[in-house]
């Protein structure tokens, strides 16, 4: 990051100069110098560019930031014409001091009206390319700063969403291994491994904006299986989970919420549940989809709105502009989760 601001800070003074050069040099192109006497030729021909110059620069560092911002819309567009007017009567003025001396008696002079109208139009697009730059750069800053921002926002949203994960479903599966280790010692080896490796992938490999898909489906398939050890006969539990490509990556845990959910909200002591949770890999598109009972209305209302879900509509909206759908339906008694995802479609 040290390396790519150093590079910034040096690259732009680097372009202005070049293309200051390139514009003072252009005169050495068209210069006559059977028509010249000395150096005040030189000093002639460049006037244009040195007052160029000066408005270029007049409207990056004073008139933009100080008008064009502050939205004072008519005092920098009044500035701009003081200072062109200004510009072009200097210039007169300055020819005409040394017009003797710069010009061969046997040679007409162009009307002084088609000259400040030339040089005019040419301040005018100065200021004008002076202005875009400025505004152009600002806001390539302020998106790089937004971007930024809300980058740090969905990181520090997804250490939370890690965080809440963590507790309850840690906790409760220790105390489920737990009682599985006197009854079923291979069952409780087995979860404890799973457990770990989910705890790794949490650790080690959330850190990064996109893991390998193939690790998301194994993070789900360890979390799915060790939810079985705690499901009640009455709860109908289908899972289809790829087959997927190890050539596509995803944002880390963009799932766990809808499935963390459908547990927490799809399943009843006193009633049938079930719970559905399918992905499918389909050419360059992701297909998620979770579908799991809901027994009160205020449960629906918080899958609906949950800090969770709410954080997954903000990481798709800035990962994949444009390249996903997100269905949430609430229909009786059934919660149903749509998302796909196809990175490549633009």
């Amino acid at each position: 990051m040290q390396t790519r601001s150093s590079i910034d800070r040096y690259l732009q003074p680097s372009l202005h100069l070049l293309a200051w050069l390139l514009v003072f040099g252009l005169p050495l192109l068209f210069w006559d110098f059977f028509e010249a006497k000395g150096t005040r030729g030189y000093f002639r021909m460049w006037l244009p560019p040195l007052f160029s110059l000066l408005i270029f620069y007049l409207n990056y560092f004073l008139l933009v930031p100080g008008f064009l911002y502050r939205k004072k819309n008519w005092a920098f567009f009044l500035f701009n014409i003081a200072a062109i007017l200004c510009s072009l009567t200097c210039m007169e003025l300055i020819r005409e001091l040394f017009a003797a001396e710069l010009i061969s008696d046997n040679r007409r002079r162009p009307p002084m009206a088609f000259i400040a109208f030339r040089n005019g139009v040419t301040l005018t697009l100065v200021a004008a390319l002076s202005t875009a730059i400025q505004v152009t750069r600002r806001w390539y800053h302020e998106e790089q700063t937004r971007k930024q921002v809300e980058g740090e926002r969905l990181r520090a949203e997804l250490a939370l969403l890690k965080h809440q994960l963590n507790p309850h479903f840690f906790f409760n599966m220790l105390n489920t291994i737990y009682a599985l280790i006197e009854q079923r010692p291979d069952d409780a080896q087995s979860a404890l491994h799973k457990l770990s490796k989910m705890m790794r992938y949490m650790l080690y490999d959330t850190e990064a904006e996109f893991s390998r898909l193939e690790q998301e489906v194994s993070f789900l398939n360890n979390y799915i299986d060790l939810m079985r050890l705690r499901l009640l006969p009455s709860t109908s539990l289908d899972v289809h989970l790829g087959p997927v490509r190890g050539d596509m990556s995803i944002p880390p845990l963009l799932f766990v919420p809808f499935v963390e959910n459908a547990f927490k909200h799809g399943v009843s002591a006193q009633r049938d549940s079930k719970i559905a949770i399918r992905l499918e890999q389909d050419q360059d598109c992701l297909r998620f989809q979770t579908v799991n009972s809901v027994f009160r209305q205020q449960a629906a209302a918080d899958l609906s709105a949950g800090i969770g879900l709410s954080n997954i509509r903000q990481r798709l909206e800035l990962l994949y502009p444009g390249q996903y759908e997100l269905a949430i339906h609430h229909d009786d008694d059934i919660f149903t989760v749509n998302l796909s995802i196809c990175p490549n479609e633009h």
